[in-house]
């Protein structure tokens, strides 16, 4: 077995014992630890006891956004493959990190939740992979409150010893919601996970807690004490080596089995929050509060995507839709999953010029800003428009050139700003037919699939040379525009 699983926080404790047995097994083993000298003492005494030379130190500061990127770019250079990702590491301390983030949700949360992230595309090339978190019990009396994170970038405001355990049940919480959503966005993946109580064991985690504390620890789970931490590991290598449980992604274990979570811990609509929530501390340094973005078409995949992403960092986010009820739905759920009010709908059908210049007089009327317009709805269907036009003519590139040039007026006011028109490397197959256009008003005149996909790409090579075009006409507006290729 030359599997490659990654140990967080694996210089003591339970991380240690895990790590050593898993080394027992034939794995290669990287300990990702702050600690160098104690990760490189660890890594050294653990190859001793096991015979096996595949056990390396990787520092690690899960502390640091930047020690956490540096520490992924480096892995994903020089290790081809991870099989098994063990987010053990956790603390309970006072402090915020170098981010502004508080230490324990920076630490225990936020970080292993950046970092499962940034490999989970190596997880996938590996697969079937793993991806373990260890919680705690006391996830059972942690809350989740959303403003205070949004507003102080921390699970609690007090510091006394009351305060730093909420913090840490909290953050506990926070990886079994985690966990749960994540195994849902990995369905079809062959990449399962899991979140672990892994006992009540004293290790290296109570030198950041005092003695009442520890009593506080104790009382709530004293019944579940196990007396090492070789024994404590048990839950833990069970999860990342047992067959035949990848139905039960998504779970939480403890003594080796399925266990009940509170309510709250299983709650689509938290969990998905929690998650965008998060994404906003490390998704970039653009900030869009006071802007406002249209995009078109979305109310579903990769519009409704961008437009939560954009609403992550605080614009006003109109969702364009020829669909009312999918288009409230879709700015009902952004508004819940992102934390942000600011996110409406409006309608909008392409294949209508009479809607097109409605909406863009209604926006206009009541909107004061347009910073990005985003076209990204689109097509590839039989028919006509209203107007007369083939559909995918009409949809794909004549609504969205119409509706640029109604609002590139507000767009000038409100300069800097852009356009962005979503294409496809589809569109090195299209052609121009302007005798077909002129006297037909369609981009091909069959109706076929072949016809349909042929109309497609014309109409997504359309929209490269309205662009190229526009960002001419627009030279020292201060308005950029940019076509793109999604994937």
């Amino acid at each position: 077995m030359r599997e490659t699983d990654w140990r967080k926080g694996a210089n003591s404790g339970i991380g240690r014992a895990t790590a050593a047995q898993l080394a027992l097994r034939g794995a290669r083993v990287i300990l990702a630890c702050r600690n160098k000298q104690r990760g490189e003492a660890a890594a050294q005494a653990i190859r001793k006891e096991t015979e096996n030379d595949a056990v390396i130190f990787m520092h690690l500061d899960l502390a640091s956004q930047k020690s956490i990127r540096s520490f992924a770019e480096t892995f994903l250079k020089t290790e081809p493959r991870l099989d098994l990702l063990v987010n053990n590491a956790g603390l309970a301390t006072t402090g915020r990190n170098e981010d502004g983030l508080g230490m324990i949700l920076a630490v225990n949360h936020i970080g292993p939740f950046l970092l499962t992230n940034l490999l989970l595309e190596r997880l996938k090339e590996c697969a079937p992979s793993r991806v373990i978190n260890v919680s705690s019990l006391v996830h059972h009396v942690g809350t989740i409150d959303f403003d205070c994170i949004n507003t102080h970038k921390t699970l609690n405001l007090g510091s006394s010893d009351y305060d730093v355990f909420w913090d840490y049940s909290s953050s506990k919480l926070c990886n079994v919601l985690f966990t749960h959503e994540l195994a849902k966005r990995l369905e079809g993946t062959n990449v399962t996970c899991y979140s672990v109580y892994p006992g009540s064991v004293k290790t290296e985690l109570n030198r950041d807690i005092n003695e009442w504390f520890t009593c506080i620890l104790k009382f709530i789970i004293g019944t579940f004490l196990v007396t090492d931490a070789v024994s404590g590991a048990q839950t833990t290598l069970y999860c990342a080596l047992q067959e035949n449980i990848e139905h039960l992604s998504g779970k939480y274990f403890s003594d080796s089995q399925v266990m009940q979570v509170k309510p709250e811990a299983r709650d689509d609509g938290i969990a998905k929050k929690l998650i965008f929530v998060h994404r906003k501390t490390f998704t970039g340094t653009a900030k869009l509060h006071g802007k406002t973005v249209i995009v078109t078409g979305g109310n579903t995949g990769i519009g409704k995507a961008t437009a939560a992403q954009l609403a992550i960092r605080g614009a006003r986010v109109i969702l364009a839709c020829r669909s009312k009820q999918r288009g409230e739905e879709a700015a009902r759920e952004i508004r819940m999953e992102t934390g942000s009010d600011a996110v409406f709908f409006m309608q909008l059908d392409l294949s209508s010029q009479k809607s097109i210049r409605s909406f863009a007089e209604t926006f206009l009327k009541a909107e004061p800003r347009l910073d990005l317009l985003i076209n990204n709805a689109a097509l590839a269907a039989p028919g006509r428009t209203e107007d007369g036009l083939g559909m995918i003519l009409g949809v794909n590139h004549i609504g969205p050139f119409l509706l640029t040039n109604l609002l590139l007026e507000r767009l000038k006011e409100c300069a800097p700003s852009r356009v962005i028109n979503v294409s496809s490397c589809g569109h090195d197959l299209g052609t121009i037919d302007f005798d077909c256009i002129n006297t037909h008003k369609k981009l091909t005149l069959g109706s076929s699939d072949a016809d349909l996909f042929r109309a497609y790409t014309h109409s997504k090579l359309c929209n490269v040379l309205f662009t190229h075009e526009l960002a001419k006409r627009l030279e020292g507006t201060n308005v950029t525009c940019y076509s793109l290729h999604p994937g």
